[in-house]
């Protein structure tokens, strides 16, 4: 069973328990309608009425009805509480989380909300950090995109959190 949905709402929905939860939070401000609004569209083929492309304030064609979807994760003071909500209510026997170590959630709160829940492995990629000018350089060079396994299925380690951190940090460190 595969559903598009407010990952917030998908356990009122289930009535069974998901062998697997894949979970992609927004990781900073940006709502995902800005990136994510064309797959949706195709998907509940409405076929919208777009401003044209010159249309002051539509930039990338977002759908208007779309501009303003915003989730707690887009917001730093709600994202970490949001995700401890998420991780909480979702009834499934493995977690995948896809997160960043440029992310509004500290990665350190996610892992110890996620260590509660059950044995966590981690999957780590280095990064180039994005720049967004390139006359103005990042405090930091590399960002960390990761996916963290919650088996649900296997008790928590002791001090499983801090090393998959140290994992964390490790791929940062060597890239």
């Amino acid at each position: 069973q595969v559903l598009m949905m407010d990952a917030l709402d998908l356990q009122r929905v289930l009535t069974d328990r998901a062998d697997i939860a894949y979970l992609d939070p927004p990781y900073n401000q940006h709502p995902y309608a800005s990136n994510y609004h064309v797959l949706n569209s195709l998907i509940q083929w409405d076929q919208p009425n777009l401003p044209p492309a010159t249309q002051r304030g539509f930039k990338a064609a977002i759908r208007p009805d779309w501009r303003d979807r915003r989730s707690p994760f887009n917001d730093r003071r709600g994202a970490a509480d949001a995700m401890q909500r998420l991780l909480n209510s979702m009834d499934a026997r493995h977690l995948l989380i896809s997160y960043s170590t440029d992310g509004m959630i500290a990665t350190e709160r996610l892992l110890s909300d996620a260590s509660e829940l059950g044995d966590l492995t981690v999957y780590c990629r280095s990064y180039k950090r994005y720049r967004t000018s390139p006359t103005r350089p990042s405090p930091r060079a590399q960002n960390v995109e990761f996916v963290l396994h919650v088996n649900r299925e296997r008790p928590s380690q002791p001090n499983q959190a801090q090393r998959v951190l140290d994992e964390i940090n490790s791929a940062n460190q060597s890239a």
